[in-house]
């Protein structure tokens, strides 16, 4: 039987999680607190043993080495992770924990902020609690509205867009190494290859030696947007997972096992004690929670997360 639950993160990345799994922490505690008894949720944001990004990146997917000590962890306890990576996965579920690892999902452009989830050594049906595609389609066009008066110059012809990623991210992660653009130069210029073409920088990274146009200054839903842009490439940027709600083909060129579509889950529901119940009930004793009314104004997640990306314009 369950009775601790453990929130934690990718504690070993380099620059740390902390601020991430403290917030989230906060953020379900007490919902999941509403719905249970005799069990103890703490969270665990401490770092371990502080390694360089190329040995962060080596270690992701190996069948083990991530922790020096697995003694917090066995058959009595449930790990809610965030961002948690394959080799800890396999770490923890090696010591009969059961495993929720919680990420953010690609679709950005939302009312706010919303969630995917992986489920290990349990069940876990989001159903009931998934944004349906409408309502991502429904949103997408609203956007789009926004996006009508925006600065910045309309493309004059059909375009291939290139988009940039951060250097050092788990999204980026193949082969126990950080890939680029770079990295897929010949496939670029097939898929370029008689092709108007522009690159979108990442906002911290545009130093990417590719001989094109380059548009920084344009937002990414402005081009989204744009009738003429007809193709998104990139490595792995979570761009290529909303590109097809604004009617573009959208090209992955990075192996995106680990990063597959998942249900999509609100802030809203997120940290809704109803949520957890239907979750933990599989594996934990629950009971209903008193009606409580839910105070999760427009972009909360956004807000507290400090994460914006092509949203900043709000």
């Amino acid at each position: 039987m369950i009775n601790k639950i453990i929130v934690t993160g990718d504690v070993r990345r380099p620059l740390g999680q902390t601020t991430n799994i403290k917030t989230i922490f906060n953020l379900i505690k007490v919902p999941i607190e509403m719905v249970t008894t005799g069990v103890e949720v703490i969270e665990d944001s401490r770092n371990r043993d502080v390694i360089s990004h190329n040995e962060w990146a080596q270690l992701f997917d190996k069948e083990s080495g991530y922790y020096s000590n697995l003694s917090d962890f066995g058959s009595n306890v449930l790990v809610i992770g965030f961002e948690i990576p394959p080799v800890a996965v396999r770490e923890i579920t090696g010591c009969g924990s059961k495993v929720i690892n919680v990420t953010l999902s690609p679709i950005r452009f939302l009312s706010d902020l919303c969630w995917n989830f992986e489920f290990y050594g349990m069940q876990g049906d989001l159903t009931q609690f998934e944004i349906s595609e409408e309502q991502i389609k429904y949103e997408a066009g609203l956007v789009k509205a926004a996006c009508v008066f925006m600065a910045g110059k309309e493309l004059t012809q059909p375009t291939v867009l290139l988009v940039g990623q951060t250097l050092i991210d788990r999204s980026v992660i193949g082969d126990s190494k950080f890939l680029s653009l770079l990295d897929f130069t010949p496939q670029i210029q097939a898929l370029c290859h008689h092709h108007h073409t522009i690159f979108k920088p990442h906002p911290h990274e545009n130093n990417l030696l590719l001989n094109y146009p380059i548009v920084s200054d344009i937002n990414i839903y402005k081009l989204l947007s744009d009738e003429n842009l007809k193709t998104v490439v990139a490595v792995s940027s979570s761009v290529l997972d909303e590109a097809g709600y604004f009617g573009k083909q959208a090209i992955a060129l990075k192996d995106t096992k680990y990063y597959e579509k998942k249900k999509h889950i609100s802030t809203e529901n997120f940290i809704n004690p109803i949520f957890w119940e239907n979750i933990l009930r599989l594996v934990i004793k629950t009971e209903s929670p008193a009606p409580i009314k839910l105070n999760c104004p427009r972009n909360f997640a956004r807000k507290i997360f400090r994460a914006y990306w092509g949203m900043d314009f709000l």
